[in-house]
């Protein structure tokens, strides 16, 4: 058993592996948040201008290889890793002895040229909106028109997923589903397009691919920018916000409504309607997460304000996502500490006053 990075056996032409560079590794120096409120921690400037680079965005072409999984791609006994899209060791020596127990799969033989989109996540709304989503951008710079391929996805892949595939006419008969316990693909020419994002950069293409999804959904307006949109997780079902919580959630809401904001819930819109709300925002406050990741829809005159607690986790993605949309931001931070699996920030009313003060004197 072998480990191959795609990356490397492409680079060194090997046989049936090939690819093309749609955007180079990005590595500008990185610019620093336009604004910030809160306990910034010491140790976070080190951790945020560490973080150097986008890799640069390829779409990579393999003959006869393997699909087993939503990640574990191999032929024989090489076993591919294509760590831009997290598939590599750590992902998938657990579908490998999956693979190997006896019974567990059926062998499907596909002969179109399918598109893989594949990685950990992929039922995830957040992943799909800044890692999935944006790859078909990969497939329309390399010169491919998407509505005329097929895509090879797996079978219990979420009714939104194909929502935004249609956003830009990808219909349901471009789409091969498989089951992912049960089936081995054996592929004869798969296209697989890598992600548009390191840890928390992204490339200058995110801004194209969200382009174009939002014309796709929304045609060509730029409408005016006439609202104040603070976006809410307070009301996330089921427990779904995950280990982030925040004590006074509804103190920072209330605020934010003193302010003129209007509190929106993403998960009572359609994609379209969440969609309209960002473009006519002219200020975006919220808890950082996937709902703030819309701000890729969002007008490059746009200010965006994360609340954001003191620890490494989630990261500056939101940074990245600003700075290729040339979206001016900031962070309002609050004390955090953990209790079991849970971070439990709690932030200065004060902090968040003053900080909406500036934007509206800005």
């Amino acid at each position: 058993m072998a480990y191959r990075y795609i990356t490397d056996a492409s680079v060194q032409a090997e046989e049936n592996i090939s690819t093309t560079e749609v955007c180079a590794l990005y590595s500008p120096r990185r610019p620093a948040p336009d604004y910030f409120f809160g306990p910034v921690p010491g140790w976070m400037g080190r951790y945020f201008f560490g973080d150097s680079c986008s890799p640069a965005v390829n779409l990579f072409q393999i003959d006869r290889v393997n699909l087993f999984g939503n990640r574990l791609l191999y032929r024989g006994a090489d076993f591919f890793c294509l760590e831009p899209n997290g598939v590599h060791p750590g992902t998938f020596e657990s579908e490998i002895t999956r693979l190997r127990s006896a019974g567990v799969a059926h062998t499907r033989v596909i002969e179109d040229e399918v598109v893989l989109l594949i990685g950990p996540a992929y039922d995830i709304f957040g992943h799909w909106l800044i890692d999935f989503m944006p790859r078909i951008q990969v497939l329309i710079e390399a010169g491919f028109k998407p509505q005329e391929l097929k895509f090879l996805l797996p079978s219990d892949l979420p009714d939104f997923a194909l929502e935004w595939l249609g956003l830009i006419g990808i219909s349901s008969g471009q789409v091969i589903r498989y089951d992912i316990h049960r089936e081995i693909c054996q592929i004869r020419r798969a296209l697989i397009p890598s992600n548009l994002r390191g840890d928390g950069r992204a490339s200058p293409l995110m801004a194209r691919a969200a382009e174009t999804f939002r014309e796709g959904a929304l045609g060509r307006q730029q409408p005016q920018q006439l609202r104040r949109t603070f976006i809410s997780r307070n009301r996330w079902q089921n427990g779904a916000k995950g280990h982030r919580q925040i004590t006074n959630g509804a103190e920072l809401e209330q605020i934010a409504s003193d302010h003129g904001y209007d509190i929106v819930h993403p998960q009572d819109l359609g994609i379209r309607e969440f969609m309209s709300v960002v473009l006519e925002s002219r200020v975006i406050v919220g808890e950082y997460g996937s709902g703030m990741h819309w701000s890729i829809f969002a007008q490059p005159s746009t200010d965006i304000v994360c609340l954001r607690g003191t620890l490494g986790h989630p990261g500056f993605l939101q940074s990245g996502l600003c700075e290729a949309l040339g979206q001016r931001h900031g962070y309002v931070f609050g004390t955090t500490r953990e209790e079991g699996p849970y971070h439990v920030s709690t932030f200065d009313r004060d902090d968040l006053r003053a900080c909406l003060k500036l934007i509206e004197t800005a």
